[in-house]
């Protein structure tokens, strides 16, 4: 992801001088909720899963421990280098877990698509006036019939000084309803403690 299309923050920056408060050092109790106990409610196909801006890979490699083959994407080589270690702690394969730097937003899908794309940390992270094109590049790289997770946070202002960026349902569903449709969504999921601001997990089918 090129920083001029993220915002006007340096993201390598904030990871080479340990800025990284966003990090939460494990998987979202949100996420676990939804994968390991909602399976009556929604239907998570495996396959191909990426994650952008996936930071230091918890999600990356839960998502895999759980059938999913999976790609971390991020700014910085320093968030790759701290997924790579994370997987083969976890003693996860590389083949279910990669980690490349790059940019959502022009990265080579190499010919294959998506069966599942999961984003937390990044739709609040860039600027608003991306989102349109957040939303089209997600349409682009996952197969019709897959499946998009948001965890929409923050549902409240945050920070006088973002990102993180406000956001709302209904600033979701505005760039996303033309190529996906809203299948689940719980506007009460398991909470972190660290998190104060109010969040919504949903997930989107590719039309």
């Amino acid at each position: 992801m090129a920083e001029s299309t993220i915002s006007s923050v340096d993201w390598k920056d904030r990871w080479e001088t340990g800025n990284t408060g966003w990090d939460l050092g494990h998987v979202n109790a949100a996420l676990e909720e939804l994968v390991e106990e909602k399976t009556d409610k929604v239907n998570l196909p495996r396959g191909r899963g990426i994650v952008p801006g996936c930071g230091s890979g918890y999600d990356v490699v839960y998502l895999a421990k759980n059938g999913f083959k999976m790609t971390g994407l991020d700014l910085s080589s320093i968030a790759v280098d701290a997924g790579n270690k994370l997987r083969d702690e976890q003693k996860v394969a590389q083949d279910s877990a990669r980690f490349l730097v790059g940019d959502f937003f022009n990265f080579s899908l190499g010919g294959e698509k998506f069966m599942l794309a999961y984003d937390y940390t990044f739709f609040c992270a860039i600027h608003p006036d991306m989102r349109e094109k957040w939303g089209a590049r997600y349409a682009e790289i996952i197969e019709a019939g897959g499946n998009l997770i948001t965890l929409m946070f923050p549902l409240k202002q945050h920070t006088s000084t973002p990102p993180p960026y406000t956001v709302s349902e209904e600033e979701y569903h505005r760039v996303l309803d033309t190529n996906f449709e809203l299948v689940y969504i719980d506007r009460n999921p398991r909470e972190e403690p660290n998190r104060k601001a109010p969040c919504a997990i949903a997930v989107w089918r590719r039309k």
